[in-house]
């Protein structure tokens, strides 16, 4: 599936004689310069709570865009979208 930069692509898919329709919002890629203290304490929480980094920091900006009335209050992050296992790393 190609990507374009803040494009949604719709996908609709039969599973089980269901029809089931995703919405896949593309995510991008930065840098941050963090103290280390507070990446190792980050990591530390996304590992507690069964998440990689990046899906911990993205739910934490999240929170933080809601309450500030930058994105909607039924704002959803996406989730995981690489087929990982359970308890795997990508970000240390």
């Amino acid at each position: 599936m190609h990507t374009c930069d803040n494009v949604a692509h719709i996908v609709v898919f039969e599973m089980m004689g269901r029809k089931l329709t995703l919405k896949i919002m593309p995510r991008k890629r930065i840098t941050l310069s963090i103290d280390d203290t507070l990446i190792d304490a980050a990591k530390r929480a996304a590992h507690s709570q069964n998440n990689s980094l990046s899906r911990f920091v993205e739910s934490l900006i999240a929170d933080k865009a809601i309450e500030l009335g930058e994105v909607s209050e039924d704002y959803m992050t996406p989730g995981e979208t690489r087929g990982r296992k359970s308890g795997d790393d990508e970000d240390d």
